[in-house]
Formats: structure tokens, C-alpha cells, sequence
């Protein structure tokens, strides 16, 4: 086929389709892994007994997933995820101004130094619809 004869919309299309063939059947192995959707899901998370607020649970998976931030309040937080294994731990967050960074930095400094890392002995799981509920102790 002489290429040079095709208008560049026709080679367009001609491109778009090689394209896209080659995404279809992939590089070998077993062809594309999709990964499942995000779910929806709940954290209850308690420090000494008290609802923790004004921070985020980080949430990094130890399987398939992509990492989360879950800003709490009053203890609570809701969020999406791939479902599986996360190991969880507290952060900063996105704090606006000094203020809320103080205020964070106090929390922070209530709750115990293992929970501001993830831990993979320590990990919870994300499934559809979960409620889970953490204490910090």
C-alpha cells in the first residue's frame, strides 16, 4: 500500500486502528489487567477514647489498589478504594493556614508515634459498603 497516496485523514484512521489493535490484543502474557473499581467505604477512628479529628488516615495497599487520604472529623471519615489490604497510618493532611496546622500538629501528638507510619504487620481491609472502625491505643 502506498502511504503517500492516503489523504491524512485516512491515515488517521488507519493509525487509530493499528493503535488500537495492538491495545486489544496487548504485549503478550495474558492481555490487559484491569483492576477493579473503587468502593465505597467508612473509618471510625478513636484515640484514648476520643474521636480523632483534623487529620487524614493515609491508606497504602499492599496488593493491588493505589494509595488514599481519608480526612477526619469527629472521628469519622468516608472515602473510595480499590478493595483489598491497606496498611493505615495518621498524617497532616491538607491543613489551610497555620491555625488548622497547629491544630493537626496537636492531634498528631496525642495519638502514638507507631501510627504515624504504615506498618504491614498492622493493615485493615476495604471491601464494598465496610464501616471500619480503628483505635488508636
Amino acid at each position: 500500500m502506498n502511504l503517500s497516496r492516503l489523504g491524512s485523514s485516512s491515515m488517521f484512521r488507519a493509525l487509530a486502528l493499528a493503535t488500537g489493535l495492538v491495545l486489544a490484543v496487548g504485549c503478550g502474557g495474558d492481555g490487559l489487567t484491569l483492576r477493579p473499581e473503587p468502593t465505597e467505604f467508612t473509618v471510625k477512628v478513636t484515640s484514648g477514647g476520643k474521636p480523632v479529628s483534623g487529620v487524614n488516615l493515609g491508606l497504602n495497599p499492599t496488593g493491588d489498589g493505589l494509595p488514599a487520604g481519608i480526612p477526619l472529623k469527629d472521628g469519622s471519615g468516608s472515602g473510595r478504594a480499590i478493595p483489598g489490604e491497606y496498611m493505615y497510618f495518621v498524617a497532616l493532611g491538607d491543613p489551610k493556614g497555620a491555625q488548622q496546622v497547629k491544630e493537626a500538629a496537636a492531634v498528631l501528638k496525642t495519638i502514638p508515634q507507631k501510627y504515624h507510619e504504615g506498618d504491614p504487620e498492622r493493615v485493615i481491609k476495604i471491601s464494598s459498603g465496610a464501616t471500619v472502625e480503628l483505635q488508636l491505643d
